[in-house]
């Protein structure tokens, strides 16, 4: 871990931060240009027997020209032109399409279930029609996706260099804040602890109340619900007491699963 946290201090990632900047600098059409004499240069640095920072920094070149040149050959074939920007919100778009069929599959066998049992042969027709339908659009949408993967294994392949570039600068921008998000870390933590406390023990009292509520059994004044629940507190809803469950955003995901707990009691 402090070998990682520690990582820019060391000379030959500090060598591959300064040619990840030129990468990121030329954009991504910069690949279409890279030299291709790039990796005969790479294998012509120094590596002496005993100096393992030079042979670090030797055996670095040379992979990330192994990789430029790999992304230059792909970037000449598919973007000789120019190397656009991939939108990756496509495949929201596909993605969407296809649970959509999904789910339009699976409620049409549930009709089918019942029209099988009410023996309605009309329906049943119609219903097997709608599954082909369906069956094929889902196989374009299937179709689609695949296309839309292959293009941007292209488009990965292509600029390989420049995004590893970017998450690196990226990543070292980052470890220059570590002392500042550490500290903001750990000021969050010691209050989101703290919340997560109080709103334990309000839900265990809300629950309470909950559960007599659905059981419709008197509330016991005991000193805890009495310190809790002040007077015209005995009087709130339930309705009231969801409201205050769904305030609570470390609970309120739970909250159907604890309304079915409280009502089979």
């Amino acid at each position: 871990m402090l070998g990682e946290l520690n990582k820019f201090s060391d000379k030959a990632v500090q060598a591959k931060l300064e040619r990840a900047k030129k990468i990121y600098a030329a954009g991504l059409s910069g690949v279409l240009t890279v030299d291709d004499g790039v990796l005969a240069a790479a294998k012509a640095l120094p590596k002496p027997k005993n100096d393992a920072l030079q042979k670090q920094i030797r055996k670095d070149t040379m992979e990330e020209a192994k990789v430029l040149l790999r992304g230059k050959r792909t970037a000449l074939k598919y973007y000789p032109d120019g190397v656009p920007e991939y939108d990756i919100s496509v495949f929201k778009t596909l993605f969407d399409e296809a649970d959509r069929l999904d789910e339009q599959r699976r409620l049409t066998f549930m009709e089918l279930a019942v029209a099988r049992e009410k023996r309605d042969s009309v329906k049943i027709d119609d219903l097997h029609a709608r599954l082909k339908r369906i069956a094929a659009e889902k196989k374009e949408s299937d179709r689609k996706i695949k296309k839309e993967n292959e293009a941007y294994s292209v488009w990965n392949r292509s600029v390989k260099a420049y995004t590893d570039a970017a998450k690196l600068i990226a990543q070292e921008r980052d470890y220059d804040r570590f002392d500042e998000v550490e500290a903001l870390y750990d000021d969050a933590k010691v209050r989101n602890d703290a919340k997560i406390a109080a709103e334990s023990d309000i839900l265990k009292r809300l629950l309470f109340r909950l559960y007599y509520a659905y059981t419709a059994r008197p509330v016991p004044a005991s000193k805890e619900t009495v310190a809790f629940f002040p007077k015209p507190c005995y009087t709130v809803t339930v309705k009231n007491n969801i409201r205050l469950l769904l305030q609570m955003p470390h609970i309120s995901a739970g909250l159907s699963a604890i309304l079915t707990v409280v009502t089979t009691v």
